[in-house]
C-alpha cells in the first residue's frame, strides 16, 4: 500500500524552471525539498509555498560542484528515514559562444554538473526508490538541443544529448519497476539561464520563448503520466521533426538565426 505523504527533491530551485517545479508540486499537495546555492531565494520560496499551500518545504543550500555534493543532498533529503518519491534534476548550466571563446574550465564545470552530478543523483535516489512501496518518479531536464548538435552551444547541447540518452535507457531498464523516469526537452524559455550563459536572444526567438510556468506544467503532466520524452510546445516539436528530415546545414542555419548573439559583444 502506498504512503500518501509524498516528498519531492528539486535541484536548482532558486529560480526559473526549478522554482516553478517547486511551486507546481506544492500546489499538488507534495512536500518539497529544495536545493540550490542561493539561500535567500530558497528561504523566500519556502515562506511563500508553506503559507500558500500548507505543505512542508525544506531548504538545503548546496553547490553541486562541492565535493560529494550529490551524496550530501541525498543524505539531507533522506534524513530521519524520509522517503523521496520524486526527483527533479533541474540544475544545469551552459555557456553561449564559439567553443574556443569560452574558458575550458567553464566547459568542464558544465559537463560535471549537467552529466556527472545528475547521474550521481539519479543513482543515489533510484537505489532508495526501488525499496519503496510508492510509485516513484524522476524527471531530468534536457533541451531540444539534445536532438541536434548546436553551434555556439556545443558543449551544452552535447551534455543534454547525454541526459536524453540516459533517460531513455533507464526508462527501459526500469520499465517493470515502481520508478518512472522521463526527460523534459524545452526550447527557449524565459529564465536567468540566458543571463548566466551570456546569451542575448534574437528578436524572433525572444517572441517565441515559453514561460517557465508553461514549461513546468507540461513537464508535470509528462512526469505523472509516464511519458518517456516530452518536447514542450508545437514550434519546438516541429523543429525536432524538421531536424530528422531536412539537411543539417539548413536546419542549423535557421536555428542560428533565432539563437541571437553573445550578450557581452
Amino acid at each position: 500500500m502506498e504512503n500518501k505523504v509524498q516528498w519531492a527533491v528539486v535541484t536548482g530551485a532558486s529560480s526559473g524552471i526549478g522554482y516553478c517545479y517547486a511551486q507546481a508540486l506544492a500546489k499538488r499537495g507534495i512536500n518539497v525539498f529544495v536545493t540550490a546555492r542561493r539561500k535567500d531565494r530558497l528561504d523566500q520560496l519556502k515562506e511563500h509555498l508553506q503559507s500558500k499551500y500548507g505543505v512542508e518545504i525544506e531548504v538545503f543550500v548546496c553547490d553541486l560542484l562541492e565535493e560529494n555534493a550529490p551524496q550530501k543532498i541525498f543524505d539531507a533529503a533522506s534524513a530521519g528515514g524520509r522517503s523521496i518519491d520524486i526527483l527533479i534534476n533541474n540544475a544545469g548550466l551552459g555557456h553561449f559562444g564559439n567553443f574556443l571563446e569560452n574558458k575550458y574550465d567553464d566547459h568542464r564545470v558544465a559537463m560535471s554538473i549537467n552529466m556527472e552530478r545528475l547521474s550521481s543523483l539519479i543513482w543515489l535516489f533510484a537505489k532508495s526508490m526501488l525499496n519503496s512501496k510508492n510509485s516513484c518518479y524522476i524527471q531530468n531536464i534536457a533541451s531540444i538541443s539534445s536532438f541536434i548538435s548546436t553551434p555556439k552551444l556545443a558543449v551544452y547541447a552535447a551534455t543534454k544529448a547525454y541526459v536524453h540518452s540516459l533517460s531513455r535507457a533507464l526508462a527501459t531498464e526500469w520499465r517493470d519497476t515502481n520508478i518512472k523516469i522521463s526527460c523534459l526537452c524545452p526550447g527557449l524559455t524565459t529564465t536567468e539561464f540566458m543571463e548566466r550563459a551570456d546569451w542575448k536572444l534574437g528578436s524572433l526567438a525572444a517572441k517565441g520563448a515559453m514561460s517557465s510556468e508553461c514549461v513546468v506544467e507540461m513537464g508535470c503532466q509528462a512526469l505523472f503520466s509516464g511519458k518517456m520524452v516530452k518536447i514542450t510546445g508545437f514550434t519546438n516539436w516541429m523543429y525536432v521533426l524538421l531536424s530528422r528530415f531536412v539537411p543539417y546545414k539548413i536546419v542549423i542555419a535557421l536555428f542560428q538565426r533565432m539563437l541571437g548573439t553573445k550578450a557581452s559583444v
